[in-house]
């Protein structure tokens, strides 16, 4: 692996005592809300902000309307449920390859996570600039799925060796992680509208087996091309803007619109080895998708306020993920994603003036065409509703507590084996997912 400066990283991982691991998915390889408070109301943040997290990743202006400084710590323990199924009937490769009918499924070993985040915001008294920061772990996926060698009834053939030991992709594992430091400013143009910016800078890790957008080689002269792994980790260093505008044209009701712009990373790059061992190279780029975001909130009375969001997230326009399918030599091109939207709903309920309530709902839209279920067995990005609810406490005066929780709600994708000649009849890919998480948030406020 080329040696490369990686102090960037190192900075934002050292500022937490957790080490972010990756997301795995949920509006595609996005986390579908920042934050607790913002993660129990079904991501909805466009419009109005809870937090400094969430108001820095949705829309920046919004950070100007919370009404006090303060430092916010959270942390996310995230857990995914994976499973891998496969089928491929006798001679679907050809006479007697197999010989039998083989199916069966695998379980994924990467089964738990930790999400760190932390952020701060400082105003002046009567200035009508407001200064946020934000680390957070921000998007990613990850999976391993052992191998089963050799393949035979009741095992997965899609785990099973590549060819000639096999008729699968041997062991398949993928670990993709990305943080982000986001420096806002909010000015207020007048009491009722302001806007925001955000210079954000990120940083991805990322390893993958096999690595199938390497050209497949055939290096011992066997006929049978296949495919290296990445060996390891590499890094790559990105970055990118977000701005946004809030508006409160009647008493209570807030609206919200932002754009953030795709975060444009350099490459990774690893040195793995051919089928004898001799040295090559592979590169591979993945930048975050640009998003669209509206949003409304409107405060029914003063204890209890409802929000909502559309969302869209540009993958189709991503270097990465735009491209799919198989380069004439034989190479795949990219994940292969579309673009999607989201929509997240949310209610907040204050029952006391130490106690608030919230509930949401957010659904999103699968990314991945069934035609491209087999490139994304390391990505299995497929999940589209979740229901979240959580609570806020007033610990003392100056300290608040966060919880939230979301389920998401199982779902399947499935299609054929893909090989560079096209699909391949009686082969089915099955990838199966859905999530739980916990994220417990302290606040810290000053001039309260």
């Amino acid at each position: 692996m080329r040696p490369r400066p990686v102090l960037v990283a190192f900075f934002i991982l050292s500022c937490f005592s957790l080490r972010a691991s990756p997301v795995h998915a949920t509006n595609g390889h996005v986390l579908h809300g920042i934050g607790p408070a913002n993660q129990a109301l079904g991501g909805a943040g466009a419009a109005f902000a809870t937090d400094v997290t969430s108001a820095l990743h949705w829309n920046p202006a919004t950070t100007g309307a919370l009404d006090t400084n303060r430092i916010e710590i959270s942390a996310e323990y995230f857990v995914p449920d994976r499973t891998l199924r496969g089928r491929v009937a006798s001679g679907a490769f050809g006479p007697g390859v197999p010989a039998t009918d083989l199916s069966g499924s695998t379980g994924s070993d990467v089964n738990a996570a930790t999400l760190p985040s932390l952020a701060a915001l400082y105003r002046v008294a009567d200035s009508p600039v407001t200064w946020s920061v934000a680390v957070s772990a921000l998007a990613g996926f990850g999976v391993e799925y052992d191998a089963e060698n050799p393949p035979a009834p009741g095992s997965n053939p899609l785990v099973s060796s590549q060819p000639p030991g096999g008729l699968g992709l041997g062991k398949v594992k993928s670990d993709y992680q990305l943080v982000t430091i986001s420096l806002g400013a909010t000015y207020d143009i007048r009491p009722r509208v302001r806007i925001g910016v955000a210079a954000v800078t990120a940083v991805s890790r990322f390893k993958i087996t096999p690595a199938a957008f390497a050209v497949p080689d055939d290096a011992n002269g066997d006929t049978f091309f296949t495919y290296p792994g990445s060996n390891g980790f590499d890094e790559a260093v990105g970055g990118g803007f977000r701005v946004g505008v809030q508006i409160e044209p009647l008493d209570g009701l807030h609206l919200g619109l932002a754009y953030a712009s795709p975060l444009w990373f350099d490459a990774f790059a690893w040195d793995p080895v051919d089928e004898l061992g001799a040295p090559r190279d592979l590169d591979f780029r993945l930048d975050f998708p640009a998003q669209v975001n509206a949003g409304v909130s409107y405060r029914l009375t003063p204890a209890l306020r409802v929000e909502a969001d559309l969302r869209w997230i540009d993958y189709a326009g991503t270097r990465g993920f735009r491209r799919g399918g198989y380069a004439p030599n034989g190479a795949v091109r990219g994940f292969g994603w579309r673009s999607i939207f989201v929509v997240a709903l949310g209610i907040e309920h204050r029952i006391s003036d130490a106690a608030t309530v919230r509930l949401g709902y957010n659904f999103g839209e699968n990314p991945i065409p069934s035609t491209r279920t087999f490139y994304n067995l390391p990505a299995p990005a497929i999940v589209q509703h979740h229901l979240t609810a959580g609570v806020g406490v007033a610990l003392t005066s100056f300290a608040d507590l966060d919880v939230a929780y979301y389920h998401a709600f199982a779902e399947s994708d499935h299609g054929r084996i893909v090989t560079p000649s096209g699909p391949v009849a009686g082969t089915e890919v099955r990838s199966e997912l859905s999530e739980n998480s916990v994220r417990v948030g302290l606040t810290f406020h000053f001039g309260r």
